[in-house]
């Protein structure tokens, strides 16, 4: 459940961001991977609280960057993973 504590974990480690069109405040990953040195790519994410309003293909914003929903991955305790693509 979403609570005060998580509230001051995303003010001290969140970015602003939107996700279609409504303001939030969410914790961006950028993970560069690479598998056996022949394949390149990265994993974005921005992890939300659970109340935010997503679906696949809805539009994020985040910094001056713009990416679509592919997935979304509940955690159970409040938040979810939304897994991003580069628009």
């Amino acid at each position: 459940m979403f609570d005060d504590d998580n509230a001051v974990y995303l003010a001290e480690f969140g970015s602003d961001a939107t996700v279609g069109g409504v303001a939030c405040r969410g914790i961006f990953l950028d993970a560069h991977q690479e598998a056996y040195g022949l394949v390149s790519g990265s994993s974005l994410a921005l992890i939300v609280p659970a109340s935010v309003v997503a679906s696949y293909d809805t539009a994020v914003v985040v910094g001056s960057d713009s990416y679509v929903v592919r997935d979304i991955q509940p955690d159970g305790a409040g938040f979810k993973r939304l897994l991003l693509e580069v628009a």
